[in-house]
């Protein structure tokens, strides 16, 4: 019985929320050396690949190693293969223990990132069988195993030096660890050996599997260095794909790449894993499991060469051969004599211990490494036509703005304008402008420093325009209520620049604190985008964070209370109502704050966000001005100022009415 299923982060998940119960748990897999296993009972084993199975790689090579398991024990067995699993330590400590729970006697990781994970849990279930491939821990019930690949890869550099014909051969490399190092020297000794005047060039990627990262590697090493032959040992077939498309050659790596790729790819260092797996599955069922570090020969078939390209120069074939007749037969290896003396040998006849091959952490003298290389990421600023359309519509309204400032100091000795305070009709005009100065702070790609300055015009023009609209229907709630109460009461100006001065101590307070303590910075965003591009975006985090929904709770309240305040000043006269038309922008700036700010605290989308943002900073100035102004200059231009009544005018400045100070005792007829 053979399965083949994803490890997916909805896996990785469930896995991690049943971490804390199975660490506590005992194992319910049977004890392995006295179990008959049949096929009514077959041995349970399961597969932990690091990547997709479809890769023509390194998982791709294993998968086919577990096929032979099926193929030579049959029913007696039952295999499970789960692809993509999670590198991450503690996803991974998880991940295998649920797979002991799950009661499976055998279990194998393919990649060495799950040795530790691997080993813990060996330890915790004693009763289970674990292979970890690529490894050096041992235990009772765990072994690890890898073969000498590094022989394989040693004649896989013959072809490559025999084909090269500007002698420069390209090597992707994936991580600075023994494994790869043995890799990349001994195909440099190999390649040396056919061509002594070939020249190998290692580009790192830090990555086992990353088809982008190793497209990007092999075309930098085949368009910038100019190799003619490449070769790698990360999980997939990219680079022999790469090089095919350009009709340079290549060698590949796990599997035979040139049944997948084209001719141009001369050979292949090949794993062939069902033997070794085999030989553990046969222990297991007999229950004469042994603990070992196993590091298969190249005489036990675990590696060797693919077939040969009808490319490949029959002369390249025949030293290939013969070098690998003298492998078989014991009477040479690779790292040995004048090749590495460099390495310092220890072994006999000059040659390298085992010992200093599993920790072999350099490349030869000769090699040129090229060093690491990452894909570079596209920065993609907010579309040209969104940005332009906003800025345009934002200027219409300064522009709008400024002629309202004009307008009111032509004509503030006017009666209508006089009894609306042009002081603060003009505050408003200048808070509205600070305010739609912030479109065109959010347009650029933003900086830390216009994430900050953003804030601040948003909070202060905030508060100069909607604080100077709650002045004014703060005045005509005490005026009337006065008159209500038969009282007589007079609030001016000056009494009312205190007020809007304490709201914007206050904000500066907060935006003080706000700049102080976490200044906000930037960040990538990659929402919508493709892969390796990314939107700057303002980031506030920490203490900036809170800051930010501390002074949007505070803007709520202002709201709030405005509302508040015109809904009790709805039914005054209407010779010349002002409150009504203050009330009117009020609740424009209150809708636009109860829709903007909750949509805009769920999109992830940048592009939408910054629209929705600008749109409602356009939307509530303008609509707030043309409510607010409309009706008084259309008094002032129609000649109507004859019919404002002055116990109606929002100034404050009514006729018969004085001053209540605080020794006044409100009178009543």
């Amino acid at each position: 019985m053979v399965s083949i299923k994803p490890a997916s982060p909805r896996m990785h998940l469930l896995a991690l929320f049943l971490f804390a119960l199975l660490s506590v748990s005992t194992s319910n897999a049977a004890p392995v050396g006295r179990q008959v296993f049949s096929p009514e009972n077959p041995l349970r084993i399961a597969f932990a690949y690091v990547g997709p199975v479809d890769d023509i790689g390194w998982t791709f090579s294993h998968n086919e190693g577990r096929v032979s398991i099926e193929d030579y024990f049959g029913a007696t067995v039952s295999t499970v293969a789960f692809e993509n699993v999670s590198e991450d330590p503690e996803v991974g400590l998880a991940f295998f223990r649920q797979l002991a729970e799950e009661g499976y006697h055998f279990i194998i990781g393919t990649s060495f990132e799950f040795q530790d994970p691997m080993y813990q849990v060996s330890q915790e279930y004693p009763n289970i069988r674990f292979l970890h491939i690529s490894g050096y821990l041992l235990g009772p019930n765990f072994s690890n195993a890898f073969g000498r690949m590094y022989q394989s890869r040693f004649l896989s550099g013959i072809a490559a030096g025999m084909m090269t014909q500007n002698n420069r051969v390209g090597f992707v490399a994936a991580f600075q660890i023994p494994e790869v190092y043995r890799g990349v020297n001994s195909f440099n000794i190999g390649m040396k050996l056919a061509n002594p005047d070939a020249t190998l060039h290692v580009l790192w990627t830090n990555t086992w599997v990353d088809p982008d990262l190793e497209s990007y590697a092999s075309s930098f090493l085949l368009d910038q260095v100019g190799v003619d032959v490449i070769t790698q040992d990360q999980d997939t077939f990219t680079p022999q794909l790469e090089a095919n498309k350009r009709g340079r050659f290549s060698v590949g790596y796990n599997t035979d790449m040139g049944r997948y790729v084209s001719t141009s790819v001369l050979t292949s260092a090949v794993w062939n894993w069902g033997p070794m797996y085999i030989r553990f599955t046969q222990q297991v069922l007999d229950g004469t499991w042994q603990s070992e570090s196993y590091w298969g020969p190249f005489t036990d078939g675990l590696s060797d060469v693919g077939k040969f390209s009808v490319l490949l120069d029959p002369s390249a074939i025949s030293l290939i051969m013969n070098q690998r007749a003298q492998l078989i037969a014991g009477t040479k290896d690779v790292f040995c004599g004048e090749d590495v003396v460099e390495f310092d040998p220890q072994g006999p006849n000059g040659c390298m211990l085992d010992s200093q091959l599993l920790s072999m952490n350099k490349t030869r003298s000769d090699i040129v490494d090229e060093g690491f290389i990452s894909i570079p990421l596209v920065r993609i600023d907010l579309p040209d036509g969104v940005t332009i359309t906003m800025q345009v519509l934002a200027a219409l309204v300064i522009v709008l703005v400024f002629v309202l400032i004009v307008l009111l100091l032509v004509y503030r000795m006017n009666t209508v304008i006089r009894y609306a305070s042009p002081v603060f009709c003009i505050a408003t005009c200048i808070g509205s402008i600070i305010m739609l100065v912030t479109v065109f702070l959010l347009s650029p790609t933003p900086t830390g420093a216009l994430c900050t300055i953003a804030a601040w015009t948003i909070c202060i023009g905030f508060t100069l325009f909607y604080g100077n609209l709650l002045a004014k229907t703060l005045r005509v709630y005490i005026i009337f209520r006065s008159v209500k109460n038969f009282e007589r009461v007079k609030v001016t100006n000056m009494q009312l620049f205190p007020f809007v001065g304490v709201l914007l101590a206050l904000d500066v307070i907060l935006l003080v604190l706000f700049t102080a303590i976490d200044t906000p910075t930037t960040s990538h965003d990659t929402q919508g985008l493709d892969p390796y591009e990314y939107r700057s975006v303002c980031d506030y985090n920490g203490a900036a964070f809170i800051l930010i929904w501390i002074m949007v709770g505070y803007k709520g309240i202002q709201l709030f209370v405005g509302i508040i305040l015109a809904f009790l000043t709805r039914s005054v006269s209407k010779a010349f109502n002002e409150s009504q038309s203050i009330a009117g922008a009020i609740y424009s700036f209150a809708f636009v704050f109860v829709v903007i700010v909750p949509v805009v605290a769920l999109l992830d989308d940048t592009v939408a966000i910054y629209v929705l943002i600008s749109l409602g900073l356009i939307f509530v100035n303008l609509a707030a001005l043309l409510i607010m102004f409309v009706p008084k200059f259309y008094l002032v231009f129609t000649g109507q100022t004859a019919s404002v009544s002055m116990t109606t005018a929002a100034s404050g400045t009514a006729v018969g009415m004085r001053s209540l100070s605080s020794e006044e005792t409100p009178r009543k007829p």
